[in-house]
């Protein structure tokens, strides 16, 4: 799995977790991308052999965490 395709699946999912970031402030989104990828890549690091639906499964945990944590 490319670190691109993984980035592209966080962004899928980010829309999902924060669709009001989308329609007021769509820049937000790079940002929590950036935040979950990061985090995401520190914890399975950049070469993953995880399949499309486990990596989205993972990134959207760590979105929902984001989301608690900002109180949303």
């Amino acid at each position: 799995m490319s670190k691109l395709r993984i980035i592209e699946i966080a962004n899928e999912e980010a829309v999902k977790v924060f669709p009001e970031f989308e329609v007021n402030d769509p820049s937000y989104i790079i940002g929590v991308v950036s935040n979950v990828t990061d985090k995401f890549f520190d914890l399975y690091g950049l070469t993953t052999n995880y399949s499309d639906s486990s990596i989205r499964e993972k990134l959207s945990i760590l979105l929902r965490d984001l989301r608690v944590s900002l109180n949303l």
